[in-house]
């Protein structure tokens, strides 16, 4: 398995952790125990690290998957409002408020409490599509 798959899931599952440990008793308490809540929990936080990071791979696949996923992810964003339907289902699933955001790292360090976060989010997903496809056309 390709290191950046590897580093990839490591750290999705290191946010998964941080996530479901600060609301366990919380956040969580009512699917806390319901472990295919759990699981897509976890791919959540996968996909979501690889959403924020998979640019800077150097591996041709991931970058190509990269920006693909930006297009998808912009246009689903622009589709929904700026909710993310896991995001949603998984609110649902665990009785939290629809308007809640997902608990990623960003949340996490803070970055999901800014006035402009979802413009400026926007703007770094694009712009690191951008860099994905810039950094396919030099391999």
């Amino acid at each position: 398995m390709n290191e950046d798959i590897k580093l990839i899931i490591l750290l999705g599952v290191c946010s998964y952790i941080i996530d479901i440990y600060s609301g366990k008793n919380t956040y969580y308490k009512s699917c806390y125990n319901k472990y295919n809540v759990q699981i897509e929990l976890l791919i959540h936080h996968i996909l979501n690290i690889y959403a924020q990071f998979g640019w800077l791979s150097n591996n041709k696949i991931l970058l190509q998957g990269y920006v693909i996923s930006c297009i998808i992810l912009l246009c689903h964003w622009n589709a929904n409002n700026d909710r993310c339907i896991l995001t949603e289902k998984i609110n649902k699933k665990c009785n939290i408020p629809i308007e809640k955001p997902f608990r990623d790292i960003l949340y996490a360090i803070g970055f999901k409490h800014l006035k402009y976060y979802n413009i400026l989010h926007r703007i770094y997903i694009f712009v690191t599509g951008i860099i994905a496809l810039y950094k396919l056309s030099k391999l």
